[in-house]
């Protein structure tokens, strides 16, 4: 992720960084956390990691495509598995200054009928204005989803002067009745009503992620 920061100057924010790692051997892994400049030189500034919160880390060995859907138990029952067919996406630096648009498609082969569809899209993202209000929202081939509803953040940003925030975005949620087969997972962007949306910006200076598995929820 990459933070960049223009107007105001002390906050302490919470944010989450996803992301999937390929090619790592088996046995012993040091997963570390570090915090440096960006890639065009911009200064350090005074970055502050952890005041006054918890911190988590949550790791998992993923195998991406089409894994088992069950399990034996040691007395013989069937376990269903509440993930599989985990799929994986990325990009460097999009760099995109557009509004009411389609960011990025994701195509993902969706096989069973009765599953949801879990996505976790992980980006940086911008609304420059005062005030403005900018959506960033996924769908599923041009839709959004409806059961239970959409998947979307919003991004508000008013106050004495316009400030000029890059910061880590995170869109995330489970999706149900969707039909199996080939499914375009999309991260779009439009203005809040009653809004302008102008200058949104989406994966500046840093990678975007977007992670897709199907789940049963409830097994």
């Amino acid at each position: 992720m990459a933070f960049y920061v223009q107007g105001d100057n002390m906050f302490h924010r919470g944010y989450a960084l996803h992301g999937l790692c390929k090619g790592l051997a088996a046995g012993l892994v040091t997963v570390s956390l570090h915090v440096g400049t960006c890639y065009d030189s911009y200064s350090e500034g005074n970055p502050y990691t952890g005041w006054n919160q918890e911190n988590i880390l949550i790791m998992e060995e993923s195998r991406l495509g089409n894994d088992i859907t069950a399990v034996l138990t040691p007395s013989g029952h069937a376990y269903r598995l509440p993930v599989v067919n985990r799929q994986h996406g990325w990009w460097l630096s999009l760099n995109l200054e557009i509004t009411n648009a389609l960011i990025k498609a994701f195509v993902y082969n969706k096989i069973y009928s009765d599953s949801g569809i879990n996505v976790i899209w992980s980006f940086n993202c911008r609304i420059l204005g005062n005030p403005d209000c900018g959506r960033w929202y996924v769908t599923f081939n041009g839709t959004t989803c409806n059961n239970p509803g959409s998947i979307e953040r919003v991004l508000y940003e008013s106050g004495p002067s316009v400030a000029n925030w890059h910061q880590p975005c995170v869109v995330d949620g489970i999706c149900h009745d969707i039909p199996s087969g080939p499914t375009s997972v999309e991260l779009r962007t439009i203005p809040c009503s009653g809004y302008p949306g102008s200058n949104m910006y989406t994966g500046w200076q840093s990678s975007t992620n977007v992670i897709v598995e199907e789940v049963f929820v409830g097994v």
